[in-house]
């Protein structure tokens, strides 16, 4: 689970700090903008990760064969 070191990461960068001063409202906006599409990324590959989704999704297939 992303744990802010994003934050952390990005204030100690130069780019991103200069940014900040020079727009501090476009960077704001394009930071929270990042946090959303990270955190969205983030969902995707722990679905893709998890095992049961597999098996859960074959389960159905079976039970679907089966009733028909």
């Amino acid at each position: 689970k992303p744990d802010g070191t994003l934050k952390q990461f990005m204030d100690g960068e130069i780019r991103y700090a200069s940014l900040k001063r020079t727009y501090p409202e476009e960077a704001e906006r394009l930071h929270a903008l990042l946090i959303e599409q990270f955190n969205q990324r983030y969902e995707e590959l722990a679905l893709l990760a998890d095992p049961t989704i597999v098996c859960k999704t074959e389960a159905a297939a079976e039970s679907d064969e089966a009733g028909e």
